[in-house]
């Protein structure tokens, strides 16, 4: 955390107002973040660092482990009537997704 014996109280401040404005920017500066931008303020501010992580689309990040688990025929069907759109029968589950900057979780989270 500090650096040497010079300007250490100096330092001191810089560390806390480090502490006191990176949290307020987290959300207007980390919306559209690459992982390596999110990992970086999580080492700045001593925040848990994320060791699993997947960019799924443009402004999606999934975060931590998955599990993989097979579609019931239901669902395949609903997400091609609701959503014109075919898939694996086989999916990811994530327990945590950053969407736009918003931290979401599953209900099994």
């Amino acid at each position: 955390m500090f650096h040497g014996t010079q300007c250490v109280p100096l330092q001191i401040m810089k560390q806390f107002a480090y502490r006191q404005v990176l949290p307020l920017l987290k959300n207007s500066v980390l919306k559209n973040a690459l992982p390596g931008c999110i990992q970086l303020y999580n080492s700045l501010t001593g925040e848990k660092k994320l060791k699993h992580f997947e960019r799924v689309a443009e402004e999606v990040v999934t975060l931590g482990l998955h599990y993989a688990r097979k579609l019931a025929n239901e669902e395949i069907l609903a997400l091609r009537d609701k959503l014109s759109v075919t898939t694996d029968t086989v999916v990811k589950i994530f327990t945590r997704t950053l969407v736009r900057g918003e931290l979401y979780y599953s209900a099994f989270h």
